[in-house]
């Protein structure tokens, strides 16, 4: 999962499932939200995993509907499933008032 907050310069988490929910494993800053920077941060953590002989392809992952995030994801990730992390939230409050 990776999220951003909305300060002066964006602070991004990327953060993992675990057994007991998510936690942030990682996270960045860049001094403009730009797809290119976005796409900067994911791929340093990715590089930094696989020069310990790792590999880091992940199957899903989730995020903000933001056409950046999602195509800087997409850009270090091809072929990923992506979720938009909003758009889950406001799935599970609908199914909630149907259900």
């Amino acid at each position: 999962m990776l999220d951003a907050t909305k300060y002066a310069l964006p602070l991004f988490f990327l953060a993992v499932k675990t057994n007991v929910g998510y936690s942030v494993v990682a996270e960045f800053v860049v001094e403009n939200e730009t797809k290119d920077a976005i796409k900067l941060g994911i791929s340093t953590i990715k590089g930094w995993i696989e020069e310990d002989s790792w590999s880091w392809q992940p199957v899903q992952f989730m995020t903000d509907y933001c056409e950046r995030e999602i195509h800087a994801i997409e850009a270090v990730f091809p072929g990923m499933i992506l979720t938009y992390f909003n758009g889950y939230i406001n799935l599970i409050q609908v199914l909630n008032l149907i259900l």
